[in-house]
């Protein structure tokens, strides 16, 4: 009987790691949360990057191709994305910043709310402040 038991517990301690690996999704673009990329923290933390992709879709505005910065309208463009679900924000002023765009957040009276850096190499971002 207690070999009985053993084998059970081991069968289901082998269920249970099988059926673990099997449901576990890698991250990438789209799942949110971590950037194992830049061995940063959850997107959004304070002075870590943003992972642009993380928690949405990469329908959004287009990034730079591997080797090439991305531009002004690029940079400008993927911040709109980023507050577009906010209707009483927009984007202000975008001005270069040795390695990043330094993009304005504004509200619709043109009060500043916060600058964003946007990387120029990897599109990533985080709050200038």
């Amino acid at each position: 009987m207690k070999r009985l038991s053993i084998m059970i517990l081991l069968a289901l301690f082998a269920a249970i790691l099988i059926i673990g690996t099997l449901s576990a999704q890698p991250m990438g673009p789209g799942q949110g949360g971590y950037c194992p990329w830049m061995g940063q923290g959850p997107a959004g933390q304070k002075g870590g990057w943003y992972c642009p992709w993380m928690g949405g879709s990469q329908t959004g505005p287009p990034v730079a191709k591997p080797g090439q910065p991305l531009t002004a309208d690029q940079a400008k463009a993927m911040v709109e994305q980023h507050i577009s679900g906010n209707p009483n924000l927009k984007v202000g002023k975008v001005t270069p910043k040795n390695d990043a765009y330094e993009v304005d957040i504004v509200t619709k009276d043109d009060s500043l709310v916060d600058k964003i850096q946007v990387n120029k190499q990897t599109g990533w971002f985080r709050s200038a402040y």
